[in-house]
């Protein structure tokens, strides 16, 4: 201790030197912690992708589809034993900064929707989090779709004891309830703004057990409409966490 007004004064008597030495730190630290960062976000991909799997996108990007046709010219490749068509749309919540995604899969390929369920949620949990499944939805002209994508996502909930999210039986719900409020766009498969609202007031409800009825956000829509969104993003979750729990959550 007798030594500190030593050193605070010499640190005090060159002040730019001493700036600069405290700034050398303080860059030396943030190239650190972002370096740690860039090599997690690399390793990570590799880790989730492994070396057995092989993606193949649109070239001009992702939301774009390919031809149907090309699965079955991939199947007839040499060493590919399976082909997984993943159609992705991007959701937000109240602004673009909270983003989500889900990639809903063809109905035959259930084995690999659950290995990879259990893989990623295996990873998740390495990386100190907790893994939510996100329950997509039946296509608008093919309502006979949501009972077996529930299953599956029950299913694969219970398996890794993880939280689901049941977006799909919402929509079911909400079209039930008021068939004149649509939920997706003019391709029946992708969310339109109500169906974006709900699957957010889902998420409120299911993930933070947030209660949505009487938010004054509306994200523009009618009243009457957000109001009804909200009580069945409500109603939807209570019911089904009651019956199938929240997992490791």
């Amino acid at each position: 201790m007798k030594y500190l007004p030593l050193v605070w004064r010499n640190l005090v008597r060159r002040k730019t030197r001493t700036t600069f030495t405290v700034l050398s730190i303080v860059v030396a630290f943030l190239l650190f912690g972002i370096l740690a960062a860039l090599n997690m976000a690399f390793s990570m991909g590799v880790e989730l992708a492994g070396n057995d799997r092989l993606v193949i996108q649109h070239k001009v990007s992702i939301i774009q589809l390919l031809p149907e046709s090309y699965g079955a010219r991939l199947e007839t490749t040499a060493g590919v034993t399976d082909v997984l068509h993943q159609t992705w749309f991007g959701g937000i919540y109240q602004k673009p900064s909270n983003f989500f995604m889900q990639c809903p899969v063809h109905p035959q390929l259930a084995p690999l929707f659950h290995e990879f369920a259990k893989k990623h949620s295996d990873t998740v949990r390495r990386h100190g989090s907790e893994p939510v499944f996100f329950m997509s939805w039946a296509y608008a002209d093919k309502p006979e779709m949501t009972e077996p994508l529930a299953a599956e996502y029950v299913k694969a909930g219970q398996a890794n004891k993880a939280l689901v999210v049941p977006a799909g039986l919402a929509f079911a719900q909400s079209l039930r309830k008021r068939p004149e409020v649509a939920l997706t766009v003019a391709d029946k498969r992708h969310p339109n703004l109500a169906g974006t609202y709900l699957a957010a007031c889902t998420v409120l409800a299911s993930v933070y057990k947030t209660n949505p009825v009487g938010s004054r956000y509306t994200a523009g829509l009618p009243a009457d409409v957000a109001a009804h969104l909200q009580t069945v993003a409500w109603e939807t979750s209570q019911a089904f966490h009651a019956r199938e729990g929240r997992g490791g959550l």
